[in-house]
């Protein structure tokens, strides 16, 4: 896992790791089954929806202030993954940014860097943690048919 952590106390992840995670785990799993055939793309996209949850609720618990930690997403970043991404964001208090610079534009200390740093900054403080409750991610995973994970908000 490639993070950062800025002057702001954010902890900024890069979304590109979490994509090469999600990837390897998906990989993993059609290599230790026995499939029968093909799957349809609705459970190809099941999979790919619990395994990027699954690398997010991960990362979140490898550090202490779950509400400082924003993902970085470039502009060239993973779609599917991606939409997967913000699906997930809609339910549960995840933070993300979009941008087109690259992950390691927040270490420098010139005008784009610390641009990078107020906008992240101001992503944080912008977002409303109080809106998301446990039947928002109760309804999240009868929706798509996910089996609950232990989320520590």
């Amino acid at each position: 896992m490639h993070y950062y952590k800025t002057v702001h106390n954010l902890v900024v992840v890069d979304f590109k790791c979490l994509v090469d995670e999600v990837k390897l785990s998906y990989r993993n799993f059609f290599n230790t089954c026995d499939s029968d055939g093909p799957l349809l793309k609705k459970d190809v996209n099941r999979l790919l929806l619990y395994y990027t949850l699954f690398q997010i609720i991960f990362t979140r618990n490898c550090f202490e202030n779950k509400k400082n930690i924003v993902f970085y997403v470039e502009h060239d970043a993973d779609k599917d993954i991606f939409k997967h991404l913000v699906t997930i964001s809609k339910y549960f208090p995840i933070l993300y940014y979009k941008d087109t610079f690259t992950f390691d534009t927040i270490k420098r200390t010139d005008g784009a860097g610390i641009d990078l740093n107020n906008k992240l900054q101001e992503t944080r403080l912008s977002h409303d943690f109080s809106t998301y409750t446990k039947k928002m991610r109760t309804d999240f995973f009868k929706k798509f048919g996910i089996k609950e994970l232990d989320f520590r908000s």
